[in-house]
């Protein structure tokens, strides 16, 4: 056994500063928004490695993260699968996806403001997104296919930032930003777009 935890130790810190395809081990959910460093992060996974189940690994291409809704991963030092995941209760809504390069940012932001930045939306299975436009709450109803569908997008916000402090953060890593009175939409496309809901 003790072998066996630290072959996967070794591979998992070999990948990390290879930067080669790794698996991201499934992690217990940490305390909201805590800061870590790297080798708490380390031990807490060390920790865990006899409880990970091989079969529950986070799935990743070039643009994106993909899981199972209800599993929970480690993104980022700040953010996990369970704050992106679609929060419709439909049964058949099992394939979450959500844009590698929207965590990044969102992260860099997170790192910035130094308190934790909520995610209040972010991806949406298609359904959902539907139930959303149909019950008149704020959303983006000019395109087709929202870019909460794509896995581009995230609504946001912080408990004590105002709007203009986190809107100069976002502003700093997304083109596309739109104002509610309670969050901040932010998505991947590009060229200076804002709007109110």
């Amino acid at each position: 056994m003790k072998g066996t935890w630290f072959k996967e130790f070794l591979s998992m810190f070999i990948s990390a500063f290879l930067n080669k395809d790794h698996v991201h081990k499934q992690v217990p959910k940490r305390e909201p928004d805590t800061d870590k460093s790297a080798m708490t992060s380390v031990l807490v996974a060390l920790g865990t490695l006899e409880e990970v189940n091989v079969e529950d690994k986070l799935e990743e291409d070039d643009k994106f993260f993909y899981w199972k809704k209800g599993q929970l991963f480690q993104l980022t030092p700040y953010f996990d699968t369970k704050e992106f995941e679609c929060q419709c209760s439909l049964e058949t809504c099992t394939d979450q996806k959500i844009s590698k390069s929207l965590v990044s940012r969102l992260n860099l932001v997170r790192m910035e403001i130094k308190e934790p930045l909520k995610i209040t939306s972010g991806f949406r299975c298609k359904e959902h997104q539907q139930e959303i436009r149909d019950s008149g709450q704020s959303t983006v109803v000019a395109v087709k296919t929202s870019t909460h569908e794509l896995g581009e997008a995230a609504d946001v916000r912080t408990e004590n930032l105002s709007h203009k402090e986190l809107l100069e953060h976002l502003e700093s890593h997304f083109d596309s930003i739109g104002l509610a009175n309670t969050f901040y939409h932010v998505d991947l496309r590009t060229g200076r777009r804002r709007w109110n809901y």
